[in-house]
């Protein structure tokens, strides 16, 4: 599942981290035309990496902040105490995936 590509109402979501039985997507900067793949301007993962640092709005200062220290709360941004949606089985529809077997290699 994590490796999947998720298309919600025409956005483009990618599995970035996983912890129990969840899985957190993240929305991509492409969106779905019915056909293709097109890229855009969204919040790109780097704004959101600072968003979630509590020392992101201090410029140089998120570099210097250690790695354990950073994944703690990157972890506790994800918490499951934060509202958001949840979808029964029901609602998701499964598509196979689209291969140009023309230049498969």
């Amino acid at each position: 599942m994590a490796s999947k590509t998720f298309v919600i109402c025409g956005s483009v979501y990618r599995a970035f981290y996983s912890k129990e039985d969840n899985t957190f997507l993240v929305k991509t900067n492409e969106t779905w035309s019915g056909k293709s793949f097109l890229l855009g301007c969204q919040l790109r993962v780097v704004r959101c990496r600072s968003w979630n640092s509590s020392t992101g709005s201090i410029p140089g200062k998120e570099q210097t902040q250690p790695m354990a220290k950073w994944a703690s709360r990157f972890s506790l941004g994800l918490s499951t105490s934060a509202p958001g949606f949840r979808l029964d089985r029901e609602q998701i529809e499964f598509k196979d995936d689209i291969v140009n077997e023309t230049n498969a290699k």
